[in-house]
């Protein structure tokens, strides 16, 4: 079981972590406008001017792409349908059993 006094320790621990973290936050501040001021003058001097990036426009993403459903390749005369992806479905096994094409479902 955890003491009173361990306790006190690590909430002091806490408290000193979450300074230090405001800390440095101040000093990342504190260097990006040191780093802006020095951007100004740079492109100021090459006779440029800086927008600022409207950051709601910024999109942060894994990089993935939302692909189409793929297009319908098999259908039967119960409706039932088969992109041609993935597992062979049991509607097709059954029929290709009793002696049918896959190629006779095409669509």
């Amino acid at each position: 079981m955890t003491s009173l006094d361990d306790l006190e320790k690590i909430n002091q621990k806490i408290s000193d972590l979450e300074n230090q973290r405001n800390a440095l936050n101040q000093e990342i501040d504190a260097h990006k406008k040191s780093m802006e001021k020095q951007l100004k003058r740079i492109a100021e001097s090459l006779d440029y001017t800086l927008v600022p990036r409207d950051k709601s426009k910024v999109t942060v993403g894994s990089g993935e792409r939302k692909r189409k459903p793929a297009r319908i390749k098999y259908c039967d005369e119960k409706g039932n349908t088969w992109t041609g992806r993935g597992m062979t479905p049991r509607w097709v096994r059954e029929a290709e059993s009793q002696g049918r094409s896959r190629d006779s479902f095409l669509v």
